[in-house]
């Protein structure tokens, strides 16, 4: 509500937020929720995963948030912008495996 707020009275189209998954997953928080407040004012999408307890960002396959259904969700609400995977280990180490889980969760 607060983030919705700020950007209606600050009223500049460049100002918009961007929906960190992690958070709301550990905390019970539906995204169809966040998603509907900001509708058109969400930039992009911190898209990680979760141990489903904690506000703990993981790499992709390793934890438990279904992933390609929060997707489904994110197009459900007219979400069409960025994926942003946050470097979480070493980029060298872990790219193929993100790369791999990118394309089996947005089917491409």
């Amino acid at each position: 509500d607060d983030v919705a707020e700020i950007i209606e009275r600050v009223g500049s189209p460049r100002l918009t937020s961007m929906l960190d998954v992690a958070t709301p997953f550990a905390h019970f928080e539906p995204y169809g929720e966040f998603l509907t407040k900001l509708k058109g004012k969400v930039s992009h999408v911190h898209f990680q995963d979760n141990d489903g307890v904690s506000p703990a960002h993981l790499p992709l396959g390793e934890g438990c948030l279904p992933l390609e259904d929060l997707v489904d969700i994110l197009k459900k609400y007219g979400y069409d912008g960025y994926l942003l995977w946050p470097e979480l280990r070493d980029p060298e180490l872990y790219a193929r495996k993100t790369i791999r889980s990118l394309k089996a969760i947005l089917n491409d």
